[in-house]
């Protein structure tokens, strides 16, 4: 038998009992973030934001959008061919992306990019990538079959 001690600072076992709780964790934030893109876009964008000073009816219609969104993507969760969920999927991609696009724009220039020709295009095509990452997700981990 070896005495020797391994010189790892963690066991696997330890971190496949949290997974679940990482998972959730994972999933709550992505849900929040897509929220909070509906949110930006309801209450009337960065400009309204920026002074504190949101459209409540935007805002109003953002989270009720969001809540049956989320609600039905929910309840038709894995069923691709569904056309309630595949509606709700771009319904909440749509507000989703139309509350970050703007600031992926406002930070191109940070970057050194000019949000024109095709840099707005693949700019524009990365945004809904990850808006459909954002409604997608946290249905796959939060709602078993």
């Amino acid at each position: 038998m070896s005495t020797h001690k391994s010189p790892a600072l963690f066991r696997r076992p330890d971190f496949n009992q949290h997974q679940p709780t990482v998972e959730r964790g994972v999933a709550i934030f992505l849900l929040i973030l897509s929220w909070l893109g509906t949110l930006l876009w309801g209450g009337g964008g960065w400009e309204a934001w920026s002074v504190i000073q949101p459209y409540p009816p935007g805002l109003t219609l953002g989270l009720v959008l969001q809540g049956i969104c989320t609600g039905i993507q929910w309840v038709y969760s894995n069923r691709w061919g569904s056309l309630w969920y595949l509606g709700s999927v771009l319904a909440s991609t749509s507000s989703t992306v139309a509350g970050y696009f703007p600031l992926v724009l406002l930070g191109l220039p940070l970057l050194g990019y000019q949000p024109t020709g095709t840099a707005w295009w693949v700019t524009l095509g990365l945004t809904i990538i990850a808006g459909l990452l954002l409604d997608i997700l946290p249905e796959r981990i939060l709602v078993a079959d």
